[in-house]
């Protein structure tokens, strides 16, 4: 993954805006080429919740897991 960092390092300090896309593309060539696994699918969860309910955040990624220090009462 040096190689992506340096090609969107290198991008970023450009203003030729057709060679920065041709940075991003290759970087990104080189992400999908190399990606060690891939989500197949993600589940689509609807989660109930009342107004008063404050500072829940879901994370599709942590399924089922909760961030019960931040959540609150109203």
């Amino acid at each position: 993954m040096k190689k992506v960092d340096g090609l969107i390092r290198k991008a970023l300090e450009l203003s030729d805006q057709k060679e920065r896309v041709k940075l991003y593309n290759d970087a990104t060539k080189i992400i999908m080429d190399e990606a060690p696994y891939i989500f197949l699918y993600q589940t689509q969860t609807i989660i109930p919740m009342r107004k008063w309910v404050k500072g829940y955040v879901f994370n599709p990624m942590l399924e089922s897991m909760y961030n019960f220090e931040s959540i609150s009462k109203e």
